[in-house]
């Protein structure tokens, strides 16, 4: 299917950018790609309904509403990755990064988890996107290794500050560094719970009527991950829970 329209995502989307829908529109195996030309989404769409695919079999979602992948002609801003973006119902693509699997599945895992039984702390959403990227893509050890290496290198002076890390105050922390070592930490929790032990958390948070899986409940599987010593040498500038090597 083809069409050719506009949509405005509100400027609040990217710290104040207004984004305009890409006007050339494929849709295919439940997913919808909009970009500039209509090439360039059916050379993508087939790649990116597969990767929609495995994270929905990994996350377990029935009937899920069709997701949108924005391939932009603009660079983001406000974008963690500094490349992607997940505003619903789109994952936003900067021009350049269409190639960038790893973002597409990490925001295709936002994507579905708001359809999950109750929200996981910020921290570890954030980490089990990435978790999420990996498995998707047959790139776990990969990426296991990559946050490994971080994690090594990185002290945490209070998980339970981490865990309470709003979404908004993840985008804010000001050293990459910081972002870096707080992932590191929400994917290791999120590697030792496991996709299914982490939904039944949040079966059981909704059970208690909560709407988010409690930090305390996360904190004895952080004792296990940090139970060696790390040691730490400087604190980055404006980051004062995590520091780095």
């Amino acid at each position: 299917m083809r069409s050719c329209f506009l949509l405005l995502l509100p400027a609040c989307a990217a710290q104040g950018q207004k984004l305009i829908a890409p006007p050339c529109v494929v849709e295919r195996d439940g997913i919808l790609v909009r970009a500039e030309y209509v090439e360039e989404a059916e050379r993508l769409v087939g790649d990116f309904a597969e990767l929609d695919r495995r994270v929905r079999d990994l996350l377990g979602v029935q009937d899920p509403p069709t997701p949108e992948v924005w391939l932009l002609e603009v660079e983001l801003e406000g974008s963690t990755t500094g490349t992607c973006i997940w505003v619903p119902p789109a994952v936003c693509l900067e021009k350049g990064q269409h190639e960038n699997r790893q973002a597409v599945v990490h925001e295709l895992a936002h994507h579905y988890l708001r359809r999950w039984p109750a929200r996981l702390p910020a921290v570890v959403d954030e980490g089990f996107a990435d978790l999420l990227g990996g498995m998707a893509r047959d790139q776990l050890g990969e990426v296991r290794d990559r946050y490994a290496y971080v994690l090594r290198r990185t002290r945490v002076t209070s998980i339970h500050h981490v865990l309470e890390l709003s979404s908004q105050e993840f985008r804010e922390i000001s050293d990459p560094r910081g972002t870096v070592a707080i992932r590191s930490v929400g994917f290791a929790l999120a590697d030792r719970i496991g996709v299914e032990g982490l939904r039944q958390m949040c079966q059981r948070a909704k059970a208690l009527d909560l709407e988010q899986v409690p930090e305390e409940w996360l904190e004895p599987t952080w004792a296990e991950v940090a139970s060696r010593s790390f040691q730490q040498k400087e604190i980055p500038p404006g980051l004062e829970v995590v520091t780095l090597l």
